[in-house]
């Protein structure tokens, strides 16, 4: 995030003893709320800051739920303006890009969202409306800018370019012109990506914390765990640039549909290898959502179960509800 060039914290880590007691490795995080850490993204340390969390978002009904941390006390007004304009910008998306910059560091956001989803941050902001702050500085009484917080949980699930539920991401994705701009946003992640070297990172935070990691004594995991996890983030890093390039194919959804049967396989065909499934096809019994509605072979004379044998018994595995 901050290679860039958007706000977001430092870390270390540190070695803890307390009365002479070793409590083990631990991450020291510079935290959001801070008027240094302000004053050194923005132009001043005296704006608005809010902080969202447990799937909070910019809807009229959610804005009590957001925290406080900054700036002047006026009961969220300017939440409640925030997402007024977006409710507009919901009902009518055309432009959305040129509108939702009107109201929000929109170059600012794609980045922040790109760089979110590269890492596979499921529970940040553009994909699960979690773990983010929201800041307007004083000299800058229109526009907001996103900043990351909790990515304890990233670096292992190869989320969709375009996926997401947060309101932001979900109003971009509707607009062409937004999308292209966001795929531009995930080459330019890519290509940071290899300049940092992430991977080399890798080793370098291994071979630094190997020792600690090993004499934590209140570690909850062993080394075959550990090394687990370590070769599980390499991975990852080996393949993200092209996961990612993959995903852009649906950068306008319009142009993919590989079976040619009048839907998109980024939107709506559920098989786009399969001109026989797709929504409003009609559901035959084979064990597969001819349709796409999510359900296998529900209604008519179709069984909803298959028996099978494991291990002697016998079982019947069953595909809807019961």
């Amino acid at each position: 995030f901050r290679a860039a060039g958007l706000p977001a914290s430092r870390l270390t880590f540190t070695w803890v003893r307390v009365n002479d007691e070793d409590l083990g490795l631990y991450a020291a995080l510079e935290v959001v709320d801070n008027p240094h850490f302000l004053k050194a993204f923005f132009a001043d340390n005296d704006g608005q800051l809010f902080e969202g969390e447990y799937g909070t978002d910019l809807v009229a009904e959610q804005i009590t739920a957001f925290d406080q941390d900054g700036g002047q006390e006026d009961g969220k007004v300017a939440l409640y303006e925030l997402s007024a304009q977006l409710d507009a910008i919901d009902e009518d998306p055309t432009e959305a890009l040129s509108k939702l910059g009107e109201v929000i560091d929109m170059d600012a956001y794609l980045a922040f969202a790109a760089t979110e989803i590269w890492l596979g941050h499921w529970d940040g902001y553009a994909w699960t409306r979690n773990n983010y702050f929201i800041y307007r500085p004083e000299e800058d009484e229109v526009r907001w800018t996103w900043l990351p917080w909790g990515l304890d949980q990233t670096l292992y699930e190869r989320l969709d370019p375009f996926g997401g539920t947060g309101r932001v991401t979900q109003l971009c994705n509707r607009d062409l012109d937004c999308r292209v701009q966001l795929g531009q946003h995930f080459l330019a992640v890519n290509e940071r990506a290899d300049e940092l070297d992430l991977l080399g990172k890798t080793y370098e935070l291994e071979e630094q914390l190997w020792g600690a990691m090993t004499a934590d004594p209140l570690s909850e995991h062993d080394e075959g765990w550990m090394s687990n996890s370590i070769e599980q983030v390499r991975v990852f890093l080996q393949e993200r640039n092209q996961t990612i390039i993959d995903g852009l194919e649906c950068t306008n959804p319009d142009d993919v549909d590989e079976d040619g049967d009048g839907y998109s396989g980024c939107t709506e065909d559920c098989d786009d290898g399969d001109p026989t499934v797709s929504p409003g096809a009609e559901e035959a019994c084979n064990l597969r959502d001819d349709n796409c509605n999510g359900l296998v072979d529900e209604g008519g004379e179709c069984p909803t179960c298959t028996p099978q044998t494991a291990g002697g018994l016998d079982y019947l595995f069953c595909f809807l509800p019961r």
